[in-house]
């Protein structure tokens, strides 16, 4: 099943019935930016400069969850987790983590071959997916258009029902496929090359956080808080409990050298070369982030449609005010009715640059989110020891969601919200 969601990625999302572009200019920049960004790394990395890699990790983590935000409302809603399955995630992540510990403590096992094909997969998938509006955007003449059409055989492919996949692709597509295909392949055969492996985890994380919906607040607050407990018991307790710290015996493995972390040379590298921000620490609060993001737009949409409801009221109350029969004749005649409809397009642009809108929830979360990553830092220098990130990010990323809501007059609102659906229903 996440196969089959993948290989929608592919697919031509001009029609995602949010009446958004696929993708925009600044989402196009931040992905060239994104992509650049081991041009440079290495100079920054150099410079030595006082918490550089927290600033780094910053200003990647940021991008990843704006990018997967704007790319969730561009594109067929997705598929929804069931309130069961949030609650089951923490347990069943838990349950993953201290099978892998005890693996690499108890066992000569190599999972290195299995793990780097697992992973090579699915960030071919996310990158390509990444790649390819922007690559749509660039190219010319009929070559972004996703005029052609492939049918997967089912044996190799199918959807959630069982159903074949036929996928929609334009010849740029393929270019974006070599482009990750590279990356991705380079990546793997050169894993101490961080700087570039940063790379494929953001496109990784902004592509999952795209195709993955938490449906609604209540069920991200449960995922959330779930996940604090256990990033909180096995960085905290598993010393005491276990003997080890589970958490960080994993996360440094070499085994893991995969798009599960970002890295940046550290600043005592004789007591760890790598300073690491997982990318759970990504992807899960900025789930939150993207449902916020799909809140936001959707009270957008059905504002819109309110406004435009009005206006053609009113013009259809300006046309009859001229009456019928000759008197429309002679109104007609003398162009009453255009005027009465310019003067209601002039009424309606002049709102529309009126319009400030509600503030956005989203950016008040995005904005949290970076004080929560700015607060995990500050307890890091002070404590000296690693830190469970999303201690600090839950409780900044919901607190500031309900704090905003309850400002602007929307707690309601934000927890009856439901996720759109697949077939494109929507609660606002």
């Amino acid at each position: 099943r996440s196969a089959a969601r993948c290989g929608t990625l592919l697919k031509a999302r001009e029609d995602n019935g949010s009446g958004l572009p696929p993708s925009t200019p600044a989402m196009n920049g931040l992905y060239s930016a994104v992509l650049a960004s081991p041009l440079a790394a290495g100079a920054y990395a150099d410079l030595a400069l006082p918490l550089g890699g927290q600033f780094y990790f910053l200003a990647l983590s940021c991008a990843a969850v704006y990018l997967g935000a704007e790319r969730s409302v561009r594109q067929p809603p997705p598929r929804s987790l069931s309130f069961e399955q949030t609650l089951a995630a923490p347990l069943l992540a838990s349950a993953s983590l201290f099978g892998f510990y005890l693996v690499l403590q108890y066992t000569d096992l190599d999972l290195r071959a299995f793990l780097r094909a697992y992973f090579g997969l699915v960030a071919l998938a996310c990158v390509s997916g990444a790649l390819t509006e922007p690559a749509r955007s660039l190219a010319p003449g009929d070559l972004g258009e996703p005029d052609r059409v492939v049918d997967l055989p089912r044996w190799l492919l199918k959807d959630g029902e069982g159903e074949q996949v036929s996928l929609e692709y334009a010849p740029s597509d393929l270019g974006a496929l070599a482009l990750a295909l590279a990356l991705v392949a380079y990546s793997s055969a050169h894993p101490s090359d961080w700087a570039l492996a940063n790379v494929v985890t953001v496109s990784v994380a902004a592509e999952l956080m795209s195709v993955i919906s938490l449906g609604s607040f209540g069920a991200s607050a449960a995922l959330l808080g779930g996940l604090l407990i256990y990033d909180a018991f096995w960085v905290y307790a598993s010393p005491a409990v276990v003997g080890a710290n589970v958490m960080v015996t994993v996360a440094t493995s070499e085994q893991f050298n995969g798009p599960t972390k970002l890295l940046f040379p550290s600043a005592h590298p004789e007591v760890m070369p790598f300073s690491i921000l997982g990318a759970g620490d990504v992807v899960v609060p900025g789930l939150l982030l993207c449902l916020l993001r799909r809140f936001d737009q959707s009270r957008e949409n059905a504002a819109r449609a309110r406004r435009e409801e009005e206006r053609r009221a009113r013009a259809a109350g300006r046309k009859g005010a001229g009456g019928g029969g000759r008197l429309a004749g002679i109104a007609a005649a003398f162009g009453w009715g255009r005027e009465a409809e310019a003067e209601v397009e002039a009424e309606a642009e002049n709102e529309d640059e009126g319009e400030g809108g509600e503030p956005s929830l989203f950016a008040a979360g995005l904005a949290a989110y970076a004080a929560g990553e700015v607060i995990t830092v500050l307890v890091n220098v002070t404590t000296g020891a690693p830190q469970p990130a999303l201690v600090f990010l839950v409780p900044c990323c919901l607190g500031t969601a309900l704090a905003a809501a309850a400002v602007s007059g929307r707690t309601d609102a934000l927890l009856s919200y439901r996720d759109p659906t697949e077939s494109g229903d929507v609660s606002a």
